[in-house]
């Protein structure tokens, strides 16, 4: 079986990556928008071994099984550009973070090529787990899509033939693990302002025993630089979800307006070097904290 990566930026780098360092030989491409004009594209496809094809069209004659990893913004615009070269029993999984409704939609684009699609939701922190992550799977091509992809040793749990279904309980489980970062950094510099920056974290700590607070945020933190404006676009399915339902998002909304302030700092991949999991958490909030502050200054 042949696999293809439409986008290839984290997700698709570090599944690639992690399926390498285990040894496992498969026949991956990949497609990215930005291959000729971002040199970061080439290098770690490079690095994880994965050939680049000239066009996602050209990428979805080729493989058996489709992995669209862009960003939720591009998902439908990606699928209508391949739709026209999909064929019948070709397993079309989407990774993007896009709602339930947007799932759907692509179903309604896919199911008259007679595609078998899988609504994939990721459930964990790639940039740890790698090809490991557990992946949640929806649609009509769940069950192919779990037969294509756990020889190689992938992690996929299918909740059934809804479209939607598995990236509804990402979005969901999204109000936490997005907003933890995003009040970590709300409350650091209220308790910073008050004069008690080391007692809130010892205080904190003590509750989320026994891994210490410290741990925790030098394995997340770092993300909020980095990956602030991916989560805050991803919030925005939260919210339309909550409020299709009647529920109240103030909160969601908080958190992604806290997100889309860090992702204003402009922190680019070049730092993201200096702030891979590990990096001392004091160091990543005192940047992001002084960068902030003078945004604000008058």
């Amino acid at each position: 079986m042949k696999y293809g990566f439409i986008g290839f930026g984290e997700a698709a780098y570090h599944i690639c990556c992690g399926l390498k360092e285990r040894g496992v030989t498969a026949d991956i491409v990949a497609y990215d928008a930005m291959q000729d004009t971002r040199p970061l594209v080439r290098e770690r496809a490079r690095e994880a071994g994965v050939e680049l094809l000239p066009s996602s069209v050209e990428l979805a004659e080729a493989v058996d099984l489709i992995f669209v990893a862009v960003q939720s913004s591009f998902d439908l615009d990606v699928c209508r550009t391949v739709c026209g070269a999909l064929r019948p029993g070709q397993i079309y999984a989407d990774l993007s973070a896009s709602s339930p409704a947007v799932k759907k939609q692509l179903w309604a684009l896919l199911k008259p090529r007679g595609v078998l699609f899988a609504d994939a939701a990721m459930m964990g922190l790639l940039s740890v787990s790698k090809d490991q992550v557990p992946i949640n799977a929806s649609g009509n091509g769940a069950r192919a899509f779990y037969d294509a992809v756990t020889p190689l040793g992938m992690r996929v749990t299918v909740l059934g033939e809804k479209p939607g279904a598995a990236s509804g309980a990402k979005l969901l489980r999204s109000i936490y693990m997005k907003g933890h970062d995003a009040l970590f950094f709300e409350m650091l510099r209220a308790a910073e302002k008050y004069g008690i920056f080391d007692e809130i974290i010892k205080s904190v700590g003590a509750s989320l025993d026994p891994f210490p607070i410290a741990q925790q945020a030098n394995l997340v933190f770092p993300g909020v630089g980095v990956h602030a404006a991916r989560r805050a676009e991803e919030l925005k399915g939260t919210i339309a979800m909550l409020e299709e339902a009647g529920i109240d998002a103030t909160m969601s909304k908080a958190i992604q307006r806290q997100l889309e302030l860090i992702a204003g700092l402009n922190l680019d991949e070049a730092q993201h070097g200096q702030w891979e999991i590990g990096t001392n958490w004091r160091e990543l909030y005192r940047r992001i904290n002084e960068m902030t502050a003078a945004e604000a200054e008058p």
